[in-house]
């Protein structure tokens, strides 16, 4: 819904379709961010399921409404502190984990990875690096 606001801005100029995605994304953030629910400082976004698959298409939403809307720009970066923490403390043999923050279980069987997952994080990465790039211009 965000991605396609954010088309539909572009297209038409139609203040309108910012506005929505205005109202969009700051209500999108502050219904699924929780600051420091699993970690003080960062916010936790719930990856039960195939959220961290959703977690990324809206992260991707975030950075295609930022041109518009630079309020998105704590957003964004929410999702680069995550993944920066992830790799900086939990990487192992090429791998995040699922939870970021927390890292890999002590149960072992409870750490196996889905590609979809470890897809939709390279993708993030992907996604940041063309924002930093974009917002560099």
């Amino acid at each position: 819904m965000l991605s396609g606001a954010a088309d539909l801005y572009r297209a038409t100029g139609q203040s309108q379709y910012l506005g929505d995605a205005v109202r969009l994304s700051d209500a999108s953030f502050r219904y699924f961010a929780s600051l420091g629910a699993d970690k003080p400082g960062y916010y936790t976004y719930d990856i039960s399921g195939f959220r961290n698959w959703f977690n990324g298409v809206l992260m991707r939403g975030y950075a295609d409404i930022y041109p518009s809307y630079n309020g998105v720009s704590t957003y964004i970066e929410s999702f680069q502190r995550n993944l920066d923490h992830g790799y900086d403390h939990f990487l192992h043999d090429g791998f995040l984990p699922s939870n970021l923050l927390l890292g890999w279980s002590e149960d072992e069987k409870n750490n196996n990875i889905d590609a979809m997952f470890s897809f939709a994080f390279a993708a993030e990465y992907a996604v940041l690096a063309r924002y930093e790039l974009e917002k560099a211009h």
